[in-house]
């Protein structure tokens, strides 16, 4: 497999393509935007007017209801960081929710329950009943709507999770909603409010497999009179890199009671995912924002070079992360095969 000499992306990406000295088209476009010094200071000057809007509208809704807002919390280095924020540097009185997809980590639950005990604040475990994630996952697998696994699932497993925030939030007139989109991750710092006042509520949820219960996990607008807003902090407010919120949070006491690996994902749904991705299409999703990491010097090209390029190779012949795997596909009662054999 060929990769790019610089952001490590592989030649298995879709519409990727290679100059004379093996870089990717998407690092020399990239290297044009962040060469143009007028762009840059338009982006800061535009991140720094939203933040000061942002500090302005907390001041104006601190205290107003129980709480001053509901942070979607992973219990990953980014959710803490955000939690830590938010109630240190503010003073906000976050509400921390958690929805639990069946496939979280032990480590993701010792993670939390130290954090909200470091933090002093209130947290919240959702867990939709009934199979419900059981039944979601089995049809966005079977029947993907994205043309990737990861794509097709990650996205209707974070409209799950964004919308039982914001039916808290709304339910107990709490101002907004905060997610831990890293700034590599976040494409705005607000959702825009025509986005909010639409149902969320999938045309998939429409077959025999589903309830009318089900669909009252999702974002509907119309069941409620308050609307909160959804923010993705990160966008504008400080984000010291994933470092440099390592070492702060360890100096906070986090790092001793706390697993900051920067590479581990929380979720055991991903391995298997990855894995078809890799099968199927020869590509791990992921890779781009890894390597868009890489590409900007925000992360250890040695080191991913080997995550990659070994860790890869080992993901897609099944002999890594085999515990999580199997336990996902049992409980969905799945197999790979049957999976890319359905599609």
């Amino acid at each position: 497999m060929k990769r790019c000499k610089t952001c490590l992306l592989p030649d298995t990406y879709p519409d990727i393509s290679f100059n004379d000295h093996n870089i990717c088209n998407f690092c020399v476009s990239n290297s044009h935007q962040a060469d143009d010094p007028v762009e840059q200071r338009k982006l800061l000057q535009k991140k720094n007017h939203l933040k000061e809007e942002f500090e302005a509208y907390i001041k104006q809704i601190k205290g107003t209801a129980d709480y001053d807002c509901v942070v979607l919390f992973s219990g990953g280095k980014d959710s803490i960081y955000l939690l830590y924020l938010l109630k240190e540097k503010y003073h906000l009185r976050p509400l921390a929710v958690t929805v639990d997809n069946d496939f979280l980590s032990p480590r993701v639950h010792l993670n939390i329950k130290n954090a909200i005990q470091l933090l002093h604040v209130d947290h919240r475990f959702v867990k939709p009943a009934h199979g419900f994630f059981k039944r979601l996952y089995r049809q966005y697998l079977l029947y993907p709507e994205e043309k990737t696994y990861c794509d097709s699932i990650c996205d209707i497993c974070q409209m799950v999770i964004l919308s039982i925030g914001l039916n808290l939030a709304a339910e107990q007139h709490i101002p907004f909603v905060a997610l831990a989109y890293s700034p590599d991750q976040a494409r705005y710092f607000e959702r825009p409010k025509a986005d909010l006042m639409k149902s969320w509520v999938p045309h998939t949820l429409d077959t025999a497999e589903f309830t009318d219960d089900d669909k009252q996990y999702f974002w509907d607008p119309d069941r409620y009179d308050h609307h909160p807003r959804m923010f993705l902090p990160f966008y504008a407010l400080e984000y010291p890199g994933i470092g440099n919120i390592m070492k702060l949070l360890a100096e906070k006491g986090f790092g001793k009671k706390i697993n900051l690996d920067p590479i581990r994902t929380s979720c055991k749904m991903q391995w298997v995912i990855m894995q078809l991705d890799l099968l199927k299409f020869g590509y791990n999703p992921y890779a781009w924002d890894t390597c868009s990491l890489v590409r900007m010097g925000k992360a250890n090209r040695d080191m991913w070079y080997l995550v990659l390029t070994f860790g890869t190779w080992l993901l897609k012949n099944g002999l890594v992360r085999n515990m999580d795997r199997k336990k996902v596909l049992d409980s969905l009662e799945l197999d790979i095969r049957s999976i890319l054999k359905k599609n």
